[in-house]
């Protein structure tokens, strides 16, 4: 007979008989090697990342069309790259699968928010099917507070402002951060209404202030804190 298997290891095939009579089985351990790599696959789940700051060990393997990693290829060349529009960094930038390994290792760094994928590729020594991941990349803590569109250079006292002022936080990367609190004071005479915590939204990190008002004439600073 002849012996087909698929996934690497030692297997052991037993050969039994129970007629005409039951006799001693025959045993014998073979062993199954990987087949050629014919794909890359990314072995770790999918990583979640802040801006600016590196991902843990991301693991591509070469495998066989079986699944099984394989380790004696002759060294593969792996390129990477990202779907981001930010400013991607790989660690190292290439990647080398040795022969007696069948795998490798980088970190990931982005600084724009949002789902990238990234692919691992190799036509060295031959072309493969390549790799592919989703990843989630979130801001990093809020550094700065702009005003999207700000106060009116002139306004009438007690009139609400018009348009609505609104605000921005964002990332060192220029992200911006929601679910946070801000809030709106003012220097100078009189009494600032409508200046109460806003939260920033989810993606663009803005908020608005649509009742502002101010009840007295005169020269004011509005500002704008993440409290």
């Amino acid at each position: 007979f002849s012996y087909t298997d698929t996934q690497a290891g030692t297997p052991t095939i037993t050969a039994a008989s129970t007629s005409p009579s039951t006799i001693t089985s025959a045993t014998q351990q073979e062993t199954v090697n990987a087949a050629a790599a014919t794909q890359l696959v990314i072995t770790n789940t999918a990583v979640t990342v802040a801006t600016g700051v590196a991902s843990g060990n991301i693991t591509v393997q070469q495998q066989d069309p079986y699944g099984n990693p394989n380790t004696t290829d002759a060294t593969r060349t792996v390129t990477l790259s990202s779907t981001s529009g930010g400013t991607v960094t790989f660690t190292p930038s290439s990647l080398s699968i040795t022969n007696g390994s069948s795998s490798a290792t980088f970190t990931y760094t982005d600084t724009q928010v949002g789902t990238p994928t990234l692919t691992a590729a190799s036509t060295a020594p031959t072309t493969i099917t390549s790799a592919t991941q989703v990843e989630t990349v979130n801001p990093a803590t809020a550094t700065s507070i702009a005003f999207v569109q700000g106060p009116p250079s002139s306004v009438t006292a007690g009139a609400t402002f018009s348009p609505a002022v609104t605000v921005k936080v964002t990332d060192p990367y220029g992200n911006g951060v929601g679910s946070l609190s801000v809030t709106m004071s003012l220097t100078g005479t009189g009494t600032l209404t409508g200046g109460g915590a806003q939260t920033t939204a989810a993606g663009t990190g803005t908020a608005t202030f649509s009742g502002l008002s101010v009840n007295q004439t005169g020269s004011k600073t509005i500002t704008a804190t993440v409290t």
